[in-house]
């Protein structure tokens, strides 16, 4: 079976070699190159990478890749073992997808709402345009969107692995959101570096609204941090 697993990363470090995964440079546009296959090959946005972040890797993959399994982790992020011990290897994720549709990490337990929290840390314009192009073109979603934003749980990293079909249909969905608000917020125009991430903020927050709205089975498995991923693996806060 082909199954692929992005390793996300902006630079060059430590990849597991275990079968399955494969490094993936985004925001290659603009940065030197490293010695993985890149987001600007093919159909992408690699250039968005400051305000995207990893989605330029999920974009890419949606437009480019064709294969049976696929996912994303990010470079010190991945998934683990039940005990946290090693990253899941490629026959385990397999097998895990023969009875889940979907599988994400562990939700986040926040100490205020979803929406209380973005607002807090971030500019609320963003979150607020999302509701609005909900409302707009997704209105069967609205419901979950509000409840989902009053929750305390949040699904981080914008890391999942499913069906390349169900991983297509939601990169499809989420996309054409985004690229809606992006329109009005022009996040390409704020100062400070770290707020000009809001995409991948948003898409953070969009992805546990677009799962509770399918019919599929989620298999959330926790996430380990690590700089060794080959390497026995201690539990770490991501």
């Amino acid at each position: 079976m082909d199954t692929r697993i992005y390793v996300i990363t902006h630079k060059d470090c430590l990849m597991p070699s275990g079968k399955g995964y494969i490094p993936l440079q985004v925001g290659a546009e603009l940065h030197n190159a490293l010695p993985y296959e890149k987001d600007n090959r093919g159909e992408g946005i690699s250039e968005k990478n400051d305000t995207y972040c990893e989605l330029t890797g999920m974009y890419w993959i949606w437009k480019n890749v064709h294969c049976d399994n696929v996912g994303i982790c990010h470079y010190r992020r991945y998934y683990s073992d039940a005990k946290a011990e090693r990253i899941l290897r490629k026959d385990e994720i397999e097998g895990l997808l023969k009875k889940y549709d979907v599988i994400t990490a562990w939700p986040q337990v926040m100490q205020e709402p979803v929406y209380t929290h973005f607002v807090v840390h971030h500019r609320s314009d963003g979150l607020d345009l999302c509701r609005k192009v909900i409302k707009e073109v997704y209105s069967d979603y609205l419901d979950c969107f509000d409840k989902c934003m009053q929750d305390k749980l949040m699904t981080c990293c914008n890391m999942m692995i499913t069906r390349k079909e169900l991983f297509d249909s939601y990169c499809s969905w989420l996309f054409s959101i985004l690229f809606k608000v992006e329109k009005e917020l022009h996040p390409e125009q704020y100062t400070d570096s770290y707020q000009r991430r809001v995409m991948g903020f948003l898409g953070e927050r969009l992805m546990r609204v677009w799962i509770m709205m399918q019919q599929v089975r989620v298999r959330e498995i926790r996430m380990v941090q690590s700089d060794s991923p080959d390497s026995r693996i201690p539990y770490g806060k991501c």
